[in-house]
């Protein structure tokens, strides 16, 4: 979780909480380790559950259309992206692998619980 500072000095910001934005214009490069990455995929089963196939399907139309897009929706479809920008960044340098669907399944199907990211100050590298 970000650690919120307070702001001690002799200005008129003394005693107030300051919460960080980024800037507008800010891009951030960030390193994600495999784990991690595999902790994100994990959140969208999370908010699809109880979802209807027609529900699920009128996303992309949604977005296709530019139209607002509910809170569980807009959710899924911002960690898909990121999902997606890590997967291109990583093919880039080299750092991706392709398997057999079967075969992925497998080792989904047989991975040890990850810990919690919460309980992580900063997602290990792999």
């Amino acid at each position: 979780m970000f650690n919120f500072t307070k702001i001690n000095n002799m200005s008129n910001l003394e005693n107030q909480d300051l919460i960080p934005h980024l800037n507008k214009d800010a891009i951030v490069s960030v390193q994600l380790g495999t784990g991690f990455v595999q902790q994100l995929a994990g959140i969208i089963p999370v908010l699809i559950e109880g979802k209807s196939q027609e529900e699920l399907a009128s996303i992309e139309k949604l977005i296709q259309d530019k139209q607002p897009l509910a809170p569980w929706m807009a959710s899924i479809a911002t960690i898909q992206v990121l999902i997606k920008t890590v997967f291109e960044e990583a093919e880039k340098i080299g750092m991706v692998q392709y398997k057999p669907l079967k075969e992925s399944l497998g080792e989904v199907m047989s991975a040890p619980p990850e810990n919690s990211p919460l309980s992580q100050s900063v997602p290990e590298s792999e």
